[in-house]
């Protein structure tokens, strides 16, 4: 009995091990060949570009993202720099391969940027991570 409990646990614990199965913590896609994704915690998390015929991930925000929201056009995310002392706005435009650099604005000049877009007041910031967020 105690042998099979022995393997049991042992099955459970390969099984669940997301580095055995290159699993990532989070994997999400976004409109346009853009994901958020990371990998082992997430304080990791980020968001990157995969032109349509390669394979080839480019890094657009760095660590650490902690909300997103998006339509077919635009995503919009928020992050915090290194130190956690500065929230981070970003705009990408969707559906240009290489998006102007709406990245990094402070919280003035993403309200801005959102008026001179003409985004929807829908568009929201709808997937949070709260536990980084309260960090």
């Amino acid at each position: 009995m105690k042998k099979t409990l022995s393997v049991f646990i042992l099955f459970l614990s390969i099984v669940f091990s997301s580095c055995y199965f290159g699993a990532f913590l989070v994997e999400q896609n976004l409109p346009g060949n853009y994901y958020l994704w990371a990998q082992d915690s997430l304080h990791q998390l980020k968001i990157t570009h995969s032109p349509r015929e390669t394979s080839v991930y480019e890094l657009v925000i760095e660590e650490t993202v902690y909300a997103v929201g998006y339509t077919d056009k635009y995503i919009i995310a928020k992050s915090f720099s290194k130190n956690k002392k500065v929230i981070s706005y970003h705009i990408i435009e969707v559906e240009k391969d290489l998006p102007e650099k709406n990245y990094g604005m402070s919280f003035k000049e993403y309200k801005l940027k959102r008026e001179e877009l003409n985004l929807p007041y829908n568009l929201n910031f709808t997937i949070v991570f709260h536990e980084i967020a309260k960090n």
